[in-house]
């Protein structure tokens, strides 16, 4: 069974995907890791480099009248999203017995995934759940109607074995994410992950993992404690955390954990202190080799090209809002 991982991500996010690659591929020795480049490959950029690392362009994945088209209409964070299956069915079609797997670049791995390898022996995909619990109506953020507007799973992970399943379900997602991966959440539309609400109704073998360890963020510290226990951090005090997602971390003001959260801050979560610590001082490392200020090739629109893009922005409010 081959094993991939993946992430995509433009030159200006670069700090990110290079601490997921190295804290991924420390732990996950027997995978090969990618980084999908919704961008074009820069002389002046010294990309991530170690033996069994790849970095592929979009344009290596997505037909190219197709990807100027889906330029065209989307912003960079829709864009990035957008080209997901397109990634996956290449890897489902360079390899004949393969397993796939996606991460968001900010997310940071502390566990092998050997877990999650053994789920792929019995299902065919693997999503999950912002949050496994209730939260409580106390007036702090998020609540549960974020996950109603924004999406029951976050799609910050996901894993694939390829079948049968899978690849009707990436074909089926290519197809929406060509046309409709907009951030419009008010219009019904959020990137994948509105989509990927129908995934475990309209497909097979799907498996929602409940693991409080895998894709533990901001949107579920309500339920997860942590600690660290022989150099390993341990969830809730029974299992291992595989990754965490810092999703909305701001290096200046890391200690409020996230931007779209105001329930716990590292005063009232002393628990999470260090591992928030401990990724401000990677991160900030990261940002003296990445500039996070380098443009989006696929941003850098003409005058026309701007026309075409505010016409397309409008036209999809006005044919989603009917």
């Amino acid at each position: 069974m081959k094993k991939i991982a993946f992430t995509i991500c433009s030159n200006n996010y670069l700090a990110q995907a290079s601490l997921l690659v190295q804290s991924f591929m420390d732990l996950n020795a027997d995978y090969e890791f990618y980084i999908g480049l919704v961008d074009d490959v820069l002389p002046s950029i010294r990309y991530p480099a170690r033996e069994g690392l790849q970095i592929i362009s979009c344009r290596e994945v997505v037909p190219a009248a197709l990807l100027q088209q889906m330029a065209a209409r989307y912003k960079i964070v829709e864009l990035n999203t957008s080209v997901k299956p397109f990634y996956v069915e290449y890897f489902f079609n360079k390899y004949d017995n393969c397993q796939v797997i996606y991460l968001d670049p900010d997310i940071y791995v502390y566990n092998s995934f050997k877990e999650i390898d053994d789920l792929l022996q019995q299902h065919d995909m693997v999503i999950t759940p912002h949050c496994l619990t209730p939260i409580p109506l106390d007036g702090h953020h998020p609540q549960e109607r974020a996950f109603t507007k924004y999406g029951v799973y976050n799609l910050g992970f996901i894993a694939l074995r390829k079948s049968p399943d899978s690849s009707a379900y990436i074909q089926w997602l290519k197809e929406r994410l060509a046309a409709l991966c907009y951030a419009e959440a008010e219009l019904g539309v959020y990137t994948d992950q509105l989509w990927v609400n129908l995934l475990p109704v309209f497909f097979n073998n799907v498996y929602v993992s409940r693991h409080p360890g895998m894709n533990a963020a901001f949107w579920n510290l309500h339920e997860r404690q942590f600690s660290e226990q022989n150099g390993r951090y341990k969830v809730n005090d029974a299992c291992d955390l595989l990754f965490f997602h810092f999703s909305s971390f701001r290096i200046n003001s890391w200690q409020s954990l996230a931007s779209y959260q105001t329930r716990y801050t590292v005063e009232t979560r002393p628990d999470v202190k260090t591992l928030f610590e401990q990724y401000a001082k990677a991160y900030q490392h990261a940002k003296t080799v990445y500039s996070s200020q380098v443009p989006c090739v696929f941003t850098q629109r003409s005058l026309l090209g701007k026309w075409q893009y505010y016409y397309n922005r409008y036209r999809i409010r006005k044919d989603l809002a009917v």
